[in-house]
């Protein structure tokens, strides 16, 4: 069967964001081909401004597969604003956030509310929401939030990981760093 280029071009695409940022096989050890360390590659610099604009303590995991992507591939952004910061984790230097490129997605937002339903627990009993691996006309990574006070902190990642408890299982290991971890700014720019 012969399917239409525009049709052809859409599943090119949506396949394309399916594996980034590395395709894996269920019969490889995906977190031997590629670590990257979070904190290093947003920069304390970008993590202490996102903290200082948004006024919110800045959560984030200790480390992060990335298959075969090199981790010096990976850039980082940070956009904030008083009471929320994104850093995000994409291949090259202009991702954005954009699904076809992105590694990882780190939010804190104050005074907002779990946008997903799907209760899970973390380390210690911490109640978190999760968004399993959603694809329409593309494909959105697995997602996870949690509450600390009135701000809302989550993790959107393209997991290396096939099949959903596998996926689940990655987001909550790295909320639970995260939440280990605790604030990551600089003790002299303050700790919230």
């Amino acid at each position: 069967m012969r399917i239409p280029s525009k049709l052809a071009g859409a599943v090119l695409a949506a396949a394309a964001v399916t594996l980034l940022p590395a395709a894996a096989s269920a019969h490889t050890d995906v977190r031997a081909a590629g670590t990257l360390k979070v904190v290093k590659t947003i920069t304390q610099k970008k993590i202490d401004s996102a903290g200082l604009k948004s006024q919110l303590a800045v959560l984030l995991p200790d480390t992060l597969a990335t298959g075969s992507t090199k981790p010096s591939s990976i850039k980082a952004q940070s956009f904030a604003s008083k009471g929320s910061y994104t850093l995000d984790l994409g291949v090259g230097k202009n991702c954005g956030g954009a699904t076809a490129c992105l590694v990882a997605e780190f939010i804190g937002i104050d005074n907002e509310k779990p946008h997903y339903k799907k209760k899970i627990k973390l380390a210690g009993g911490k109640t978190a929401y999760y968004k399993p691996l959603t694809c329409g006309g593309s494909c959105s990574p697995p997602a996870i939030e949690w509450r600390v006070g009135k701000v809302l902190y989550g993790i959107q990642y393209n997991t290396l990981k096939s099949g959903a408890s596998a996926q689940r299982a990655d987001l909550v290991r790295l909320a639970d760093q995260a939440l280990a971890a605790g604030s990551r700014q600089t003790p002299s720019v303050g700790q919230l």
